[in-house]
């Protein structure tokens, strides 16, 4: 082990700094654990400043003044969440409860799989398994299944607290993203001041790693979607698949969650072909589809377009999104990802600090064999 670890494990000093870094994590978990709600718009808004500050900058370098600068990204933001929000949202609606309509008739094609395959067996059952009590059970969760898709929008509208939570968010995540984005400068400068001089290179380098591991991930994330948005909604077109382009678009959207997406699109395609398609020639070309994709995704696009220089690994992003889902709420989620990308930079950073220290040892080559 290296002199100055050694020497820091010595030092009463280092645990005790220990001791209250660990306690005030553990505090600051649960205040954040307890007011995430709360705490959600202004995560939002930190994170649509983080973003947007470079447009807001490149507007200022053209003599725009900076809170006007902000003010026309956010009204721009503002316009197509809008438009979008009025093109999609009944398009979506009536989508979904197409979908939702398949799913009883993907039950029943399956149970009759299940069936042909005990009559081939000379059985009514499986092992265990009564596979008339198996077709009921299907049919109850699909129902329940169908259910809560369509009633999904009259609970949330119901729940005042959830109602009152996203009137908020919406109108307060802009608000705070326009003030960031006309102080940010301010907020960088103030923030660099903070630095103890000692380490404040250090700490910027370590920040500078960061962001430009967010960077990389972020395009090569949104590329990624875009291309994929656009394979399967062509693939499945061609194959002839109802729901096509909204299935297609639906899984590249999710593709930023590592295999979420895949299996969701996949599930969901399944679920119109085999309402759709008798033969089982077209419903193994969806299947082949969905393979053949995520081959290519996984082989040649994610390493040409995220590659291992961001060094977010798949497995460790749907863990952040998860545990932050879990522990945070919707706030956890928005902070899933840069929370990853800090935790990856910095374990990293004292791993290559940790490899620098180490001492080197030269060995004296092994001297060959005489052969006289």
């Amino acid at each position: 082990m290296p002199k100055s670890f050694t020497t820091a494990l010595e030092n009463p000093n280092f645990w005790r700094c220990l001791a209250l870094v660990l306690l005030f994590g553990y505090a600051l978990t649960l205040l954040v654990s307890s007011i995430s709600s709360m705490l959600s718009p202004f995560i939002a808004g930190f994170i649509g400043a983080y973003i947007f500050s470079g447009v807001v900058a490149k507007l200022e370098s053209y003599k725009i003044p900076r809170g006007v600068a902000s003010f026309l990204v956010i009204l721009t933001l503002l316009v197509v969440l809008v438009v979008l929000g009025m093109v999609a949202v009944p398009f979506l609606q009536k989508e979904l409860i197409i979908l939702a309509q398949s799913l009883p008739t993907l039950a029943r094609r399956s149970y009759e799989i299940l069936e042909r395959l005990s009559h081939s067996l000379n059985s009514t059952k499986i092992g265990d398994l009564d596979l008339s009590g198996l077709n009921l059970e299907l049919n109850k969760s699909i129902s329940f299944l169908a259910q809560w898709v369509i009633h999904f929008a009259v609970n949330i509208i119901g729940n005042g607290t959830a109602l009152a939570n996203i009137v908020t968010f919406i109108f307060l995540s802009p608000l705070v993203m326009f003030y960031l984005l006309k102080d940010w400068p301010h907020f960088i400068e103030s923030l660099n001041r903070l630095l103890p001089r000692a380490s404040a290179e250090s700490i910027r380098s370590v920040v500078t790693r960061i962001h430009k591991t967010l960077s990389s991930y972020g395009q090569g994330q949104v590329i990624l979607c875009g291309i994929l948005m656009v394979s399967y909604s062509l693939a499945l077109s061609l194959v002839g698949l109802r729901q096509a382009i909204f299935i297609g678009m639906l899984t590249g959207f999710l593709a930023f969650i590592p295999y979420v997406g895949m299996l969701v699109g996949l599930m969901a395609s399944l679920a119109v072909a085999f309402e759709q398609f008798q033969d089982w020639s077209s419903i193994l070309m969806v299947g082949g589809i969905y393979a053949g994709i995520h081959l290519i995704e996984s082989n040649f696009l994610i390493p040409y377009l995220i590659g291992d220089r961001v060094g977010l690994h798949p497995v460790w992003i749907l863990f952040a999104l998860l545990a932050g889902g879990l522990w945070f709420g919707f706030a956890g989620i928005l902070l899933a990802i840069p929370s990853a990308a800090a935790i990856g930079v910095l374990t990293r950073t004292l791993l290559e600090r940790y490899h620098y220290e180490q001492p080197i040892v030269h060995q004296e080559p092994i001297p060959e064999p005489s052969h006289g």
